[in-house]
């Protein structure tokens, strides 16, 4: 395919590498079973994928939940504890590390609006 060299500037001071760039696609282990990145970007939405045990990422987006899909799962060598997947399939934002939250909570309200009232 055609750019998926490009990279995106994320506006990010100190963003992970894969920030901005196509969304590796990953084989996944999900609650549901095994799936892939590219699976989970099928429903045109924008994905927060959270690859921790705890699931800490995925609880930061809950505001969120009205216009992103939220999953957590299993992957055997991650690129970053969670990723923020836009709709086109370009990473808008990538953990850094496991308490990457205030960074995450940034992005979406970026890419996604403010967090629904709740």
């Amino acid at each position: 395919m055609y750019g998926l060299d490009t990279r995106y500037d994320t506006g990010a001071a100190d963003p992970h590498p894969l920030a901005g760039r196509w969304a590796p696609d990953l084989a996944l282990t999900a609650p549901a079973g095994a799936t892939s990145v590219a699976e989970l970007l099928h429903s045109g939405r924008g994905v927060l994928l959270d690859l921790t045990q705890g699931g800490a990422f995925a609880r930061a987006g809950d505001g969120w939940r009205d216009r992103i899909d939220i999953r957590t799962a299993q992957c055997p060598s991650p690129p970053a504890p969670a990723l923020l997947i836009r709709p086109d399939g370009y990473l808008a934002w990538a953990a850094t590390d496991a308490q990457d939250t205030g960074t995450l909570r940034d992005t979406l309200a970026t890419w996604f609006g403010t967090p629904a009232a709740g």
